[in-house]
């Protein structure tokens, strides 16, 4: 039995869903064993956390113009590559030594948890649901809906598998794991994934205009509505 691209798009942005979500929730999951190597305060977490709101609130906007200008596939599929990268990094995070100079691992946390990944990740959301509307015309609210729902997905299974991997790896090698897998991903999308749609819809955006158009000198031509 033959299953339509479009359910196929649908299972990739929601793999890929899932490690958005995933890693993300890893720094809450882990944060005890984080603050205890790395001696970090409950103040210092907090930032972490704000400063991570802060990025994406603010790049998820840039990231909304890029997805109408570029390649909606290698938008998904860098940004997934990159944020996964970045998990890889944070589990070699700590007290840095560079070029003579000493970074605290409180500023090294908050570049790699809070700039580099949550930058990363806000490039994701516009241009999978942009994808994923392009391929889905009659069935887009099912799956919006099956893409919204790996978030809960991923939130209720992330504990669950960290939980069982502290019996056998550190914090720092469930980071690196969820990293490398998420990279692999990102690898596959590069065949696996099409920005078919996405050209497509500049016709309708044409003929929409149109209609706009047409309608305006319809409402405008009307003699009731020049007598206003």
């Amino acid at each position: 039995m033959k299953i339509s691209y479009k359910w196929g798009v649908l299972a990739l942005l929601s793999c890929a869903f899932f490690f958005h979500q995933a890693d993300r929730a890893l720094f809450g999951l882990l944060t005890k064993p984080i603050q205890d190597e790395l001696l970090l305060t409950d103040v210092q977490i907090g930032w972490i956390n704000t400063v991570l709101s802060w990025t994406l609130a603010t790049l998820t906007m840039v990231a909304g113009f890029a997805g109408d200008k570029f390649s909606r596939k290698w938008i998904i599929t860098l940004s997934l590559f990159f944020w996964s990268l970045m998990t890889v990094c944070m589990g070699f995070v700590g007290e840095w030594r560079v070029l003579g100079f000493v970074i605290s691992a409180y500023f090294v946390v908050m570049f790699f948890r809070s700039i580099a990944t949550g930058g990363g990740e806000s490039f994701y959301a516009p241009s999978a649901m942009a994808l994923l509307g392009s391929h889905h015309k009659e069935t887009r609210s099912i799956a919006f809906s099956v893409h919204q729902g790996t978030l809960y997905f991923a939130l209720m299974t992330s504990g669950i598998l960290v939980s069982a991997a502290l019996h056998f790896l550190n914090w720092r090698q469930i980071f690196i794991l969820f990293g490398a897998a998420g990279m692999l991903l990102a690898i596959s999308f590069i065949w696996l994934l099409r920005d078919e749609g996405g050209k497509k819809d500049f016709p309708l955006q044409a003929a929409r205009k149109g209609l706009l158009l047409s309608g305006f000198k319809a409402f405008f031509g009307n003699p009731a509505a020049r007598s206003w």
